[in-house]
Parts: C-alpha cells; sequence; structure tokens
C-alpha cells in the first residue's frame, strides 16, 4: 500500500471532518438562518487509490444511508455516468473546476429525495445538468457548461441554488416548472445563455432570485403563464443583469416585486406583459439600448417608483395599459415639472390612439444603489 495515498487519504479525511460540522461556508456566510444537515453518518469515497475507493460514484451513493457523504476524489475524472441520488447525503466533489462529470444522457444528477447537498462538481454536456424533484436541497459551489439546461426544478420546493457558475447553456440557466415554490436563487454567475439565465414558468411562487450575475441571454430572467397557471408573488432583488434581448420579462406575473437590481446595455431592461400588480422600485436602468421599460397588454395597477432611468434610446414606453402608478422616478436629468410618459390605447385590432402616463413627483437626481458595479 503506498504511504503517499494513505497521508493523502488521512489528511482530507481529518479537512473533511472539520467541514462535516457544517457543509458550504459559503452559504452560511450569506444565510445566516440556514440550517444545514451535517455529515454524522459514514463517508464514502469515488476514485483516487485509497484502499475501498469506489470507482463509480452511483455505487457510492446505493451503498450509503441518509446522513451520510459521498467525497468525489478529482484524480480520477472525468466520471461519466447518470447519478440518481435517492437518499439525504452530502454530495461533494474534489474541486469544482477539475473533478469533472459528464453524460450524454438525460440528467447527470437525479435528485429525487428531500435534504440533499451537492458541491464542488463540474457538471458537463448533459440534457440537464441536475434534475430536482424534491424539496430543502442545497445546489452550491458547482460550475455547469455545455448542457442543454443546468439545473431544472419539477414540483420542487424550499431549495437554494447559491455560488454556482453557469457558461454556455443551450438552453436555460435556471428552470422552474411545475408548482416550485419558495426557492432561493443566490449568487449565482449566468452567462452565455442561448434563451434565459433564470426561467419561471406556471404555477411557481414565493420565489426569491436575489444577487445574481446575469449576462449575455436572449432573456436574462423570464416569467411566463402556462396552461392558465401564472407565477405569482416571485422576488427578483439586487441582480445585475446585462446584455439580453430582455433583460427581465414578465408575462402574466402577479403580486411580486422588482427591486435594487441593475439592469444595463440590454435591449429592453424591464417588459411587462398581461402582469398585474407588480412593484417596480429601486432599480437603476441605463443604456438600454431599445426601451428601459415596456409595459403592455393590459399590465395594470403596476407601481413604477424610485427606479432610476439614465441614458436609455426611451425611458419607458406603453401600449393598452391603464392604471399604472408612476412616482419619484428619475428620467436621465433633473425635471421641474412632472414628466410624460408617452404610449397608446388600442381600441380593437386597428385603430390605436396616443396617450399619456405622468410621473408627477419625478426625483431631482439618480439614486445611489449600494454595490453598484
Amino acid at each position: 500500500m503506498n504511504i503517499c495515498n494513505i497521508q493523502k487519504g488521512l489528511a482530507i479525511g481529518i479537512i473533511l471532518l472539520f467541514v462535516g460540522t457544517g457543509i458550504i461556508p459559503a452559504i452560511a456566510q450569506n444565510m445566516e438562518k440556514l440550517s444545514l444537515p451535517t455529515s454524522r453518518g459514514i463517508w464514502l469515497y469515488v476514485g483516487g487509490s485509497g484502499p475501498g475507493n469506489y470507482s463509480k460514484i452511483q455505487d457510492a451513493v446505493d451503498n450509503s444511508s441518509d446522513g451520510d457523504a459521498v467525497f468525489v476524489y478529482n484524480d480520477s475524472s472525468p466520471y461519466y455516468e447518470n447519478v440518481v441520488v435517492d437518499k439525504s447525503i452530502n454530495l461533494i466533489g474534489e474541486d469544482r473546476d477539475t473533478t469533472v462529470i459528464r453524460s450524454d444522457g438525460f440528467s447527470i444528477f437525479s435528485i429525487i429525495v428531500d435534504n440533499v447537498n451537492v458541491s464542488g462538481f463540474k457538471v458537463v454536456g448533459s440534457s440537464n445538468g441536475i434534475y430536482i424533484g424534491s424539496d430543502n436541497n442545497i445546489i452550491s459551489g458547482n460550475y455547469f457548461e455545455f448542457n442543454w439546461i443546468g439545473i431544472k426544478l419539477w414540483g420542487a420546493s424550499n431549495n437554494v441554488i447559491s455560488n454556482n457558475i453557469m457558461q454556455y447553456i443551450d438552453c436555460d440557466g435556471i428552470l422552474f416548472s411545475y408548482d416550485c415554490n419558495k426557492n432561493t436563487i443566490l449568487n449565482n454567475t449566468i452567462e452565455c445563455i442561448f434563451r434565459s439565465c433564470i426561467y419561471l414558468e406556471g404555477s411557481t411562487s414565493g420565489n426569491v432570485i436575489i444577487n445574481n450575475v446575469i449576462k449575455s441571454a436572449t432573456f436574462g430572467i423570464y416569467f411566463t403563464s402556462l396552461l392558465f397557471h401564472s407565477p405569482s408573488n416571485n422576488d427578483i432583488i439586487g441582480n445585475y443583469i446585462q446584455g439580453a434581448m430582455r433583460g427581465i420579462y414578465l408575462g402574466g406575473s402577479f403580486g411580486g416585486s422588482v427591486s435594487d437590481n441593475i439592469i444595463i446595455k440590454n435591449s429592453v431592461g424591464i417588459e411587462l406583459k398581461s402582469s398585474r400588480p407588480d412593484m417596480i422600485t429601486g432599480n437603476y436602468i441605463i443604456e438600454n439600448n431599445y426601451q428601459g421599460i415596456r409595459i403592455t397588454s393590459h399590465s395594470r395597477f403596476n407601481k413604477i417608483t424610485y427606479n432610476t432611468f439614465m441614458n436609455n434610446t426611451q425611458h419607458a414606453f406603453f401600449s393598452d395599459c391603464i392604471y399604472n402608478i408612476w412616482d419619484y422616478n428619475f428620467w436621465g436629468r433633473p425635471r421641474l415639472l412632472p414628466y410624460p410618459i408617452f404610449g397608446y390605447l388600442w381600441y380593437g385590432k386597428l385603430l390605436h390612439v396616443p396617450w399619456v402616463n405622468i410621473d408627477w413627483h419625478p426625483a431631482q437626481e439618480p439614486y445611489d444603489i449600494p454595490g453598484m458595479r
């Protein structure tokens, strides 16, 4: 038996015992109230050259029990597997950049039980990088590239997706579908995405999308109704969104908020379509090359307040929308008079007439957004 391998295994084991008292410390720093399960059970090892190590991740998962940890060495990567996680375990890669798992199959990781933590993997080349069909899981500190969908949630609630990097995704970075509620999307970097960095459809509610960096996509964040079910009460807070056809698109959304985001250099910064009532407040909407905000298709009773609009080709536009409230926004320069927002009202399918909404109390200087890049 190679003494170097024994020493390496002992050293890593000692480190992991400390880590086991609080898996994913980065999440704990960002979410003080988040309760993380610890690995009170045994540790199983995959790859490397230690005695008794498994050669496949699935074999280690199959032989684990709830509360165990499966540690995957980078020595033996790439791993070519589709792993079904059916135990409440911690699944830990040695290094996010070098512990590679890839597959041409449906999902690299399919999480079908509650209370699973996945961290430290580079997830490459599959239909779904990670599929989540359960609750109270944590996906943190992973790297995704060349997947069709990075992470797909289906009927999954109270999950945390944080501190991941996603690049070169062929469809959506993170997809919520069918009854996904109260999930938190936190501190991820999602860029170079063909369709949407974050996509919510149907009956999804109470989700929080906070402090993510979103760049270079058709849609930065996209909400849409599905089979008469609409996203509701979802919050988009403190994100940096750049280089999309639509930075934020709310289609048939109800009751959520868009606040304190930096929305810069998109075609349209924010678009509301058939959405109400949403709160659009405290955003920094700048240098969007078509419109800063666009409100259409019977979007009513929305409140657009305390935003900073600067250097957009057109700051704001509406079509066939009434009863929206515009107040206390900054419109490119100090203004002594109320600020007019020009748009149209439609009568039938062909006739439209010019109309005006008014911001009666325009701000006299830009608002300060902490941490603006």
